[in-house]
């Protein structure tokens, strides 16, 4: 897929589509949740998505001014530090917690689906193009979707049983978490 085409520009304003689809999601599920934890979690969750926009902004302007994309990707934090840091100071005696539970699970659930599904397209739009940089930003847009189930499923995780909760990556749907 060449980078200049129709298709790729499509495919490309309909991944910044998604992405901006998705952080208004996740401002829904943080304008819903209780627990500092939750909440400390989709703030960067937010973050990251108007992040991943802007990349596939700065690439679609460059390809229809004719320029070669030189997108910045962002280091974001291994989802490991992010989770032991956002859960550090989450307490099943949190007046918050039991509501914040009910409320949020759904929600929870459905973007895991939507973080698997971003994952599958950026992968497959990977295998699909031609030009190296941009195969990159795929790559490292499915990473960062990877990334975020990880989150999102040991959040899920934390809130079943929060006493017994521990940081997890056995069950990986992904790979190169």
């Amino acid at each position: 897929m060449e980078l200049h085409s129709k298709n790729a520009l499509r495919a490309l304003e309909y991944a910044s589509e998604r992405e901006l689809e998705t952080r208004d999601f996740y401002q829904r599920c943080y304008d819903q949740a209780k627990t500092p934890g939750a909440r400390e979690i989709l703030s960067g969750l937010i973050t990251d998505e108007q992040h991943h926009h802007d990349i596939l902004m700065r690439i679609i302007t460059d390809a229809t001014r004719g320029k070669t994309p030189s997108p910045e990707l962002m280091h974001t934090e291994a989802a490991k530090v992010r989770v032991a840091r956002a859960f550090s100071n989450m307490s099943i005696e949190d007046p918050n917690f039991e509501p914040d539970r009910e409320n949020v699970r759904g929600i929870l659930e459905k973007a895991l689906e939507i973080e698997k599904e971003s994952f599958s397209n950026y992968m497959k739009a990977a295998e699909e193009c031609s030009t190296p940089e941009i195969i990159a930003v795929y790559r490292y847009l499915a990473g960062e979707e990877n990334k975020h189930y990880i989150i999102l499923d040991n959040l899920l995780s934390y809130l079943d049983v929060p006493g017994r909760w521990l940081y997890y990556e056995e069950n990986l749907v992904f790979q190169n978490g």
